[in-house]
């Protein structure tokens, strides 16, 4: 729970944003306001949160020039006209809540409003600040996840599936890489990455704000940025299949759903079909294999690990 809001700091917030505070909510990253104007939320980010301020200038622009053609709530400005609030020398941002709840992957209709909203987002041409262009890539962000898998497999900790198993999916987890890393992929996707589409890079359901008859709504642009389209829908599929256990046919009915908004490239398609075949869901279990402690702790990650193991099996491994 977020405990920075002492009643010292939620004075001077007030004063900066010259509203009335009724009542505060510390929820896990952040706090709920009831003030005069209305439901709000204010973030705080310390050195521990990783962001930098000019990054998080960055965030402010974008969501400005995303609030103007109605996809976000903005972030407020100071009475003073500032875009940020400093408490104890950490920035804070203080924007409207958003209505609704988490958005269910498990509904087929929650599920299409999702890959909806991400569309909306997709098709959107703005200008996106120097701070929040590329910095690593796919290919980049797929191996660490590899390397780290392994790592805490041959620390001597595998548990829920066998070695023969993990093998398996370490050399399906290689074949991936090493077609992305031909010349004319890599190149493709650092085009496609370049190409000046903003991109949220944080697809999980408690991103996405869903009300009955209202499109979904994106929340928390931490990490967004510049980037390929095909990697936020690569997130949120990987996040579909963790959570829904979806039927077949989900993925494609998703893909339709998200071109009738924003239309897809060939060599997009292709790709993300090559990502979905790669077994990011497991390795990102296997690799906290690393961190975990204790018997019950490792048991726990055991039963998730073959969980998952069932729910990559099923997923198309064809590479174009």
């Amino acid at each position: 729970m977020e405990t920075w809001l002492t009643s010292d700091a939620a004075e001077e917030l007030a004063a900066a944003y010259g509203i009335r505070i009724r009542a505060t909510l510390p929820m896990r990253s952040v706090v709920g306001l009831l003030s005069d104007k209305g439901r709000l939320i204010s973030k705080r980010y310390g050195q521990e949160k990783g962001m930098s301020y000019r990054r998080l200038l960055g965030i402010v622009k974008a969501k400005e020039a995303l609030a103007r053609r109605g996809l976000v709530r903005p972030y407020l400005t100071t009475v003073s006209g500032e875009p940020l609030f400093a408490w104890l020398g950490a920035p804070v941002t203080v924007e409207g809540w958003v209505k609704g709840r988490h958005v269910d992957l498990r509904d087929r209709r929650e599920r299409l409003e999702a890959v909806r909203a991400v569309a909306r987002l997709h098709r959107q041409r703005i200008a996106i600040p120097s701070e929040l262009k590329p910095d690593h890539t796919l290919l980049h962000k797929l191996s660490g996840r590899l390397q780290r898998s392994r790592q805490a497999v041959e620390a001597g900790r595998l548990v829920g599936i066998s070695q023969a198993e993990w093998g398996y999916f370490v050399e399906r987890a290689l074949r991936v890489l090493r077609v992305l890393s031909t010349s004319k992929w890599e190149s493709f996707i650092m085009d496609d990455k370049n190409a000046g589409v903003f991109c949220h890079r944080d697809l999980a359901p408690h991103n996405i704000m869903i009300e009955r008859g209202s499109p979904a709504t994106l929340i928390d642009f931490d990490l967004a940025g510049m980037d390929s389209p095909i990697y936020d829908l690569y997130q949120l599929f990987d996040h579909v299949t963790y959570r829904a256990f979806p039927p077949q046919g989900w993925a494609e009915e998703m893909l339709r759903a998200y071109e009738q908004i924003n239309p897809l490239s060939r060599r997009q398609r292709q790709a993300l079909a090559l990502l979905q075949s790669f077994p990011s869901l497991l390795l990102r279990e296997v690799a906290d294999l690393g961190s975990v402690k204790g018997e019950r702790a490792r048991d726990r990650l055991g039963t998730r690990i073959r969980y998952v193991r069932t729910l990559e099996e099923e997923r198309s491994i064809a590479i174009p």
